[in-house]
């Protein structure tokens, strides 16, 4: 069984907004992707894994990022539906702040580190875009160029706190089909 794998990058850069280099323009990639983005979106919110099988890059699996991380890995859909009825722990990466590893189930990790947020009800939805929303330190457009994501945005709930959250999906070309390779899960970090 393939090791989930997270790379953590820090760009030291100042608040700054914008599209990476060698990817669609915003408005074409909402064009060419938002359907099949909303489609993934609800499989997600409903942890449907058959539902989402031909959502999924075939050869590459899905990869499952904490923080905004990047992912190295991914693994076959038919791996997170076993992982999901069989309750085992995994370790995902590390919590920002403390270092400890995140050592979760499937489940645990879905509730805490992918689906804590309702996202399908998102009001922002960026394609390609990035807007630096302080205390995330990477831009998942730049370690994916060429590729299209898609960023679900729930904003904190009061101005005093710092609990905004996003989900990004990270689709690529295959042939001539766009699949979901990545699930970047990103908040507020120290």
């Amino acid at each position: 069984m393939p090791i989930v794998t997270c790379l953590f990058l820090l760009i030291a850069a100042g608040p700054r907004e914008g599209v990476a280099k060698g990817t669609l323009a915003p408005a074409a990639a909402e064009k060419l992707i938002d359907e099949r983005a909303h489609q993934t979106i609800v499989l997600i919110q409903s942890h449907d894994w058959k539902g989402l099988v031909p959502f999924v890059h075939p050869v590459k699996g899905l990869c499952l990022s904490p923080y905004n991380a990047a992912c190295e890995k991914g693994m076959p859909l038919a791996t997170l539906a076993e992982l999901w009825e069989s309750g085992k722990k995994l370790t995902w990466g590390s919590y920002d702040g403390s270092g400890e590893a995140i050592r979760l189930s499937l489940q645990d990790y879905y509730r805490r580190l992918v689906w804590d947020r309702d996202f399908a009800a998102a009001k922002s939805v960026l394609y390609n875009a990035y807007v630096d929303r302080g205390g995330d330190h990477y831009d998942v457009l730049e370690t994916h160029p060429g590729d299209v994501v898609v960023d679900f945005h729930v904003p904190q709930r009061r101005p005093d706190q710092h609990d905004w959250r996003s989900l990004r999906l990270v689709f690529e070309k295959s042939a001539d089909t766009w699949y979901l390779v990545a699930i970047v899960h990103d908040e507020w970090t120290i």
